[in-house]
């Protein structure tokens, strides 16, 4: 197998990925999981260890000179971050993934008397199981394989009136994008507050808060090329400021006394405990590389890496695929597999007898899956920045060995 050929996006920027130097097997790895977690470039694996290994030191209360730098590094994060999805730094509050920033604010609005929220049946388990505990669900019902239906939307918020909307910005079962700005225009015309997971979006779309008129946002640093343990809630100011803080403690509180206590402003007082502060830089380290990526080349080598799929999949007999059907969309496809390989066992094997890297289960989906009648789940190929065509065109080869000898 060939995984760098001629002068391709991702073969330009291989090398910055020291993890696909592996080996499997005796054969170079492959790795098709990024809406999982995407792999850390050298310049974000540099930002946390200069933090360890010459500036470590808590932030914001100390007056010696490592914790200087490194509340001045922490801080920089936030403004690097911001910046990236068109926010101030105020607006950008840091946590430890995208499913702590939606508990954030589920729970922070409950507080405030949240009645009903709306919710395609199609989201993730983090996007569903907080609103659960916070109001009434609206369920959306909707094809997984193609964006929400603005005019069906329209009628379903006039029906049940909710106090606010949530959705993700792109699927991570299909890869579906959705028209994120016309969506949040219509539910705000209707008074109706939104809140976007934007986890699979944001590595790979332009995201600018303003533009796409939502009251909050929410994102994993693991999922564009970051650390794990930080992710990002955004939000107005006006839209943060009514959030109930979801922890209490040092860092956010201004003054505590015998009788009660007064909370720092926006965005510290959501932000109490020590934090991940060397995720954080990290973080800002990530938003830099991924800045330097973005542009028409990377949309137009993830297309191609979609399309691929597309081709490669939906030609293995006895197999249903699970794909957005038009463009744009990301780069990311489901494989239902029939017969006695289910989709558990099938990854396993690609694993550990060809070296590729793929995802199998119900990829925390499970009303979609129970939705369109597949109760085992799938085998998700997602691809990013970092990966050839060749590489998809072996994938399909591998799964295709793999079912003629125990596919049954």
């Amino acid at each position: 197998m060939t995984v760098s050929s001629g002068s391709t996006f991702a073969a330009s920027i291989r090398d910055d990925f020291p993890i696909l130097r592996r080996r499997v097997q005796g054969r170079p790895a492959v790795y098709l999981d990024s809406a999982a977690t995407t792999l850390k470039p050298l310049p974000v694996l540099d930002a946390e260890r200069d933090y360890s290994l010459n500036y470590c030191a808590n932030i914001h209360r100390g007056n010696h000179l490592f914790s200087e730098e490194a509340s001045e590094a922490y801080e920089d994060a936030r403004r690097t971050v911001g910046h990236f999805i068109g926010a101030g730094a105020r607006q950008v509050v840091f946590v430890r993934n995208a499913t702590e920033a939606l508990n954030m604010v589920a729970s922070g609005l409950r507080a405030s008397g949240i009645r009903r929220v709306s919710i395609p049946t199609g989201e993730h388990h983090s996007n569903i199981v907080p609103w659960m505990r916070a109001a009434q669900i609206e369920w959306i019902d909707h094809d997984p394989r193609e964006p929400l239906d603005i005019a069906a939307l329209e009628a379903h918020l006039r029906r049940t009136e909710p106090d606010l909307l949530t959705f993700s910005h792109a699927s991570n079962v299909t890869g579906v994008i959705n028209p994120v700005a016309e969506i949040c225009a219509l539910a705000g015309s209707l008074g109706v507050k939104t809140c976007v997971d934007a986890s699979q979006a944001i590595a790979h779309l332009p995201v600018d808060i303003s533009a796409l008129g939502c009251d909050y946002l929410a994102f994993s640093g693991h999922k564009m090329m970051g650390p794990t343990g930080i992710g990002v809630l955004a939000g107005r100011l006006d839209a943060l400021e009514r959030l109930e803080p979801l922890l209490w403690g040092g860092g956010a509180v201004r003054e505590v006394t015998l009788t009660g206590y007064s909370l720092k402003d926006i965005p510290h007082r959501l932000e109490a405990g020590t934090p991940n502060i060397s995720g954080a830089i990290g973080l800002g380290a990530a938003v830099g590389y991924l800045r330097g990526l973005m542009g028409e080349r990377m949309t137009r080598h993830h297309e191609q890496l979609a399309d691929r799929l597309e081709v490669v999949l939906s030609g293995i007999p006895g197999v249903r695929l699970l794909q957005a059907k038009t463009g744009p969309r990301l780069p990311l496809a489901s494989l239902l597999v029939g017969g006695g390989l289910g989709p558990a066992n099938l990854g396993s094997m690609l694993s550990d007898c060809h070296g590729v890297m793929v995802r199998a289960g119900h990829h925390c989906a499970h009303p979609l899956f129970k939705g369109i009648g597949a109760e085992k789940g799938a085998l998700r190929a997602s691809a990013y920045a970092y990966n050839e065509i060749a590489e998809i065109d072996y994938l399909g080869d591998c799964i295709l060995k793999l079912l003629r000898r125990f596919g049954g």
